[in-house]
């Protein structure tokens, strides 16, 4: 009796964007780019020499730059999950 031949059936099957998602990938470039700069702008803050004496000020930049980083972050991750779904 000979084997049966199987079909080759993909691992995953490939999962398309919705129209919200497709909508916000569309529009991720854009917020990237403004997330960017917001981040260039408490970057410069916070290398402002005014605020380097004032400790409350200098926290408070600071955390602001970490707040805008991790903000990019998680575009940038959003940004690669929804391209894997194209």
């Amino acid at each position: 009796m000979a084997p049966k031949s199987e079909v080759a059936r993909p691992t995953a099957a490939k999962k398309r964007l919705s129209y919200t998602e497709a909508r916000e990938f569309a529009s991720m470039e854009q917020r990237i780019t403004q997330a960017e700069e917001t981040l260039r702008a408490k970057r410069a803050a916070l290398e402002d020499p005014a605020i380097a004496s004032d400790g409350p000020r200098l926290l408070a930049a600071s955390t602001d730059v970490e707040e805008a980083e991790k903000a990019l972050e998680a575009l940038y991750a959003r940004w690669a999950e929804l391209e894997e779904k194209q």
